[in-house]
């Protein structure tokens, strides 16, 4: 009885076990199962995602590039719009910059004394383009000139009649006379009705001429011409001699040739030249236009036929112009008046024959200051003389 119940036992056992494990692999197989279909169904929603997130993916590209596109022709809208704003701005500039350039330059050409770059530099005595003298104190001519004065305390130094002194080496050869190219002036027609203006002008430079000639013509030969000044009827000159009291002969002779000149001696000074004692004298009077007007009429030459006519009449006469400059003009009774100074150096004949030829031809000008100065005065070897004259152009309107 003991082996069988063993034996149940055992079958029992086996049975139970059996069952048991029966019911064990059921569960596994279930939860086998459940992990499949969970699986997949995560793999369809992951597949559905994915198809999700194309689809997304594609639609936002199309949006992207329809926006880009738009966005394209905004841009290119703008641009237009900017370069057109530049182009109107440039042309408004262009217009009225050139607009008040072409009126200020209109002005300008029509009145010259107007432009601002000329009015600063115009004397306020117009007369005073060249003040290389001054009118004396008194007219019994007694009186120092005070610009003489200052004249003979620079000695030995240069002279200060010009900006810039003039040094001429004692061997300078004689210049010849300078052919050169130029326009020829226009010729000269004859006009018997001359206004007011014009006869002046004219009899002034004839009255200046005929003064610097005939106190040079009166000087004697035992006398050396340094310095010679015309100025409105107003004469000084001054000569070196030997002796003071050949000065003072010579001044007796000027007013003996001039009744109304009242000639005098106002300075005389011992100086020393080479080894030898001279006596420098400065003497000054006064000599009254005796020139008559002409009914010939005047050359009208504009400024640049007068400078070719200037250049042409130097050389010439051997001369070597040295300076031709303008100055700002003004108006003055239907002419356009411009000043003018010259700078000629030369043998004081040649000088003297070309203020002759200046008044014979009677150009439009008008010699209102004369000046003929030795570049030489310390030494006085140089003969030749410096010719500075200040005159006026006249040009009709």
């Amino acid at each position: 009885m003991v082996d069988i119940n063993l034996i149940g036992d055992d079958k029992t056992g086996e049975t139970g076990e059996t069952g048991e494990t029966g019911e064990t692999g059921d569960t596994e197989d279930t939860e086998h199962t459940d992990r499949i279909e969970d699986f997949t169904q995560t793999s369809s929603m992951d597949t559905q995602e994915l198809a999700f997130e194309e689809r997304t993916e594609t639609f936002d590209t199309t949006k992207t590039a329809g926006f880009a596109q738009r966005r394209s022709y905004s841009s290119l809208i703008s641009t237009i719009i900017i370069l057109l704003v530049i182009v109107l701005a440039g042309w408004g500039i262009y217009f009225f910059m050139f607009k008040d350039k072409g009126d200020t330059q209109q002005a300008g050409f029509t009145l010259p004394q107007d432009s601002g770059d000329f009015v600063e530099n115009v004397p306020a005595d117009e007369d005073n383009t060249l003040d290389f003298s001054s009118d004396e104190n008194s007219d019994n001519g007694t009186d120092v000139d005070p610009e003489f004065q200052q004249f003979e305390q620079q000695q030995p130094q240069q002279p200060t009649f010009a900006q810039e002194p003039v040094q001429q080496p004692e061997s300078r050869p004689q210049p010849q006379p300078q052919r050169q190219i130029v326009d020829s002036p226009p010729a000269r027609t004859p006009t018997v009705d001359l206004t007011p203006v014009a006869s002046q002008f004219l009899l002034n430079s004839k009255n200046a001429v005929q003064a610097v000639t005939d106190v040079l013509s009166s000087v004697p030969p035992n006398l050396s011409v340094t310095l010679l000044s015309y100025t409105a009827q107003r004469v000084r000159i001054e000569v070196v001699a030997s002796s003071a009291s050949e000065a003072r002969d010579y001044a007796n002779v000027l007013n003996q040739n001039f009744a109304s000149g009242n000639f005098s001696v106002v300075s005389e000074n011992q100086i020393a030249s080479n080894g030898r004692s001279l006596d420098k004298v400065l003497i000054t009077g006064t000599i009254r236009g005796s020139a008559r007007g002409s009914n010939d009429g005047a050359q009208f030459l504009s400024l640049s036929q007068a400078e070719n006519w200037m250049k042409q009449t130097v050389g010439q006469f051997g001369l070597d112009l040295r300076q031709f400059q303008t100055h700002p003009g003004n108006y003055v009774t239907d002419y356009q008046r411009t000043p003018i100074m010259l700078r000629v150096y030369g043998r004081q004949s040649s000088l003297v024959g070309f203020l002759g030829e200046i008044s014979a031809q009677s150009i439009n000008v008008e010699l209102t200051k004369l000046l003929l100065v030795s570049p030489d005065m310390i030494s006085y070897s140089d003969e030749n003389l410096v010719l500075v004259i200040s005159l006026f152009l006249y040009e009709p309107t």
